[in-house]
């Protein structure tokens, strides 16, 4: 919401407190309207930004910290002013703006997705063999280290076929995505997956397919980590949504 700045002199309006008519501000309560309005439009800029629980708390803060003090003149003597009565409408908008950031990482839209590559060692090593996983790994590190990738690993875990249940192949927006060579690192990642599959002989009955999946990562506003978001759930102590680690712990 982009309020702009009204002031007593007439109906005009203007986008910033540096616009407004020349000895505006020596009027009753001007300053104080004018300073608190530029804080509320700076916390609804910051809003559309917030990706961490932590953050969020802050903006509540300081959201709440304005709304107290819009408080504090609304509900004094000298009713009727110009500027108090300005006040007045911006104490319920910080409250509706505080109501609204609250509850902001409990809606899936608020949130950025990423792509990763789900290899699930645990079923490679039981359902066809552990030479098979350590070989897999082995290629998949070559690729990678060819390519001077460093993808994102879920809670730090090791690229290790025989100490992992599963590993998750992660290369985040920021580094990797904005020329798409991210997405075709992954793609490439899954082609040897298959290749390697396809080309050796696997136990009867072992579908590769069900240990090498693409999935949809959600950043965790908690651990600020790319997660699954078929394992997220709401952290009623956080109010965010949480990825299966940080709503257990």
């Amino acid at each position: 919401m982009d309020e702009p700045f009204r002031w007593h002199g007439g109906l005009e309006i203007y986008c910033k407190e540096d616009c407004l008519p020349e000895n505006v501000l020596d009027e009753p309560y001007a300053l104080t309207y004018t300073s608190l309005l530029a804080s509320y439009k700076d916390f609804v800029e910051e809003l559309s930004d917030i990706e961490t629980w932590y953050r969020r708390d802050e903006l509540l803060s300081g959201i709440e910290l304005c709304e107290k003090q819009c408080a504090e003149y609304v509900f004094g003597d000298l009713e009727g002013l110009f500027y108090k009565e300005r006040l007045s409408e911006l104490h319920q908008w910080f409250t509706e703006l505080y109501d609204k950031s609250a509850i902001y990482l409990l809606n899936w839209d608020h949130y950025r997705f990423e792509t990763g590559l789900v290899i699930y060692w645990e079923g490679i090593v039981q359902y066809d063999s552990k030479e098979s996983a350590v070989a897999l790994q082995a290629i998949l590190e070559k690729y990678m280290n060819e390519n001077k990738l460093n993808p994102m690993h879920l809670k730090e875990a090791r690229f290790d076929a025989l100490t992992e249940m599963e590993s998750i192949l992660v290369f985040p927006q920021k580094e990797y995505y904005k020329n798409g060579f991210g997405q075709n690192a992954l793609q490439d990642l899954y082609t040897i997956c298959v290749d390697f599959f396809e080309e050796r002989s696997v136990k009867k009955g072992f579908d590769y397919e069900n240990c090498i999946q693409f999935t949809k990562l959600f950043t965790c506003p908690i651990c600020n980590c790319p997660e699954p978001i078929e394992d997220a759930d709401v952290s009623e102590e956080y109010q965010v949504i949480a990825c299966n680690y940080c709503y257990n712990k």
